[in-house]
């Protein structure tokens, strides 16, 4: 009966199951939200809100359980090819998950048997982008006020100097026209920057030729870009803050047996 029923759940995908370990993404469902976050298939779910998944129910009862009691995304801790990181989700991820079973439990519970799963307000999402060459920027997904104030500012500081310079001049013109229209103008700008300012970051990074990879909840840009380079350290980060620059000083070369 019991060799039934594992082969029965082996078979079958559950949504939100209730195991007594962590889970595994099976199936990325079309449109699902875990695409938004960049998760992949085989990425391992081993904690929720700081504890691990295998002290806690169903999935989608934990997300609506924290999204209610603490009025806050949910921080989702995930494993990738033995790699750790987190992202923040304010919705039920709408992915299939199986559980891990056999050697790969072995295995992910040595893994996690040191680590200490975060459960931290001061956490936000990033998105990582990057170009045929590897090269990496990163961009806070909290609203930026200088973009709902400042369009062409903030459109400058996304390094879309095209875009800038289009919305300066459309700007100017109609205030040429008369001043009303151009205050008209201004605040229609205002409004649709500041409403869709994640997905014009998007459409500018496409432009340049970048493509998001990875999402990543951290405190600062120097701990997102940190996870960044440990799920690939090949990235090269246009600008890295000085504090992850001291994370990554080059070590002191060990000295070889016998010297």
């Amino acid at each position: 009966m019991a060799q039934d029923d594992q082969m029965q759940m082996g078979n079958q995908t559950v949504d939100t199951p209730r195991l007594s370990g962590p889970i595994i993404i099976d199936k990325m469902k079309k449109g699902a939200f875990g695409l938004k976050l960049n998760l992949l298939e085989l990425d391992i779910l081993v904690g929720v809100g700081g504890k691990p998944y295998s002290d806690l129910g169903h999935l989608a009862d934990e997300i609506e359980y924290h999204l209610q009691e603490y009025a806050r995304p949910v921080l989702l801790s995930f494993m990738r090819e033995g790699k750790l990181f987190h992202v923040l989700t304010d919705r039920v991820l709408g992915v299939d998950f199986l559980p891990v079973q056999g050697d790969s439990l072995k295995s992910l519970s040595s893994l996690m048997r040191n680590v200490e799963l975060p459960f931290s307000s001061d956490m936000r999402n990033y998105h990582i982008y990057c170009d045929k060459d590897k090269q990496a920027e990163l961009h806070s997904q909290t609203r930026s006020i200088l973009a709902m104030l400042a369009p062409p500012f903030w459109i400058m500081s996304q390094r879309f100097f095209e875009g800038a310079i289009v919305s300066t001049l459309a700007v100017a013109t109609a205030f040429v026209v008369h001043w009303m229209l151009g205050v008209l103008t201004y605040v229609i700008l205002c409004l649709y920057v500041g409403r869709d300012q994640h997905k014009l970051g998007q459409s500018f990074m496409g432009y340049r030729g970048f493509r998001q990879i990875f999402c990543i909840a951290g405190t600062t840009e120097a701990d997102a870009q940190l996870a960044a380079l440990h799920l690939d350290p090949e990235l090269k980060f246009i600008f890295t803050p000085k504090k992850l620059r001291q994370r990554l000083s080059k070590p002191v070369p060990s000295r070889s047996i016998g010297e």
